[in-house]
């Protein structure tokens, strides 16, 4: 057991040693758009951020083109939007049980 353990242990750090990060150079190269995404852009790209689905494209071109202050506000009313949503639905499913 103990070498199955260590065996999971090791295949762990390998695969985040191999994690592959992003350069400088490497975001510069990526083909995106040279103008701001538009206000729908930011929020698919808020959204997929919430799910953690963004792809490198957008990523990048979020971080060289977007606005930081747009996508904080953007993050702040989907948090707000997220959990307004989580309270009314307890208290939709408390009020149906009798509680």
């Amino acid at each position: 057991m103990s070498d199955d353990k260590q065996t999971t242990d090791q295949k762990r750090m390998v695969e985040e040693t191999n994690i592959k990060k992003t350069t400088k150079e490497e975001l510069d190269s990526i083909e995106v758009e040279e103008k701001a995404p538009s206000f729908w852009q930011i929020v698919f790209s808020t959204m997929s951020a919430f799910l953690g689905v963004q792809s490198n494209k957008n990523r990048v071109r979020d971080f060289k083109h977007g606005n930081f202050l747009a996508y904080v506000i953007s993050g702040l009313i989907f948090t707000a939007v997220f959990i307004f949503c989580v309270v009314f639905v307890v208290k939709l499913v408390l009020s149906n049980a009798g509680m």
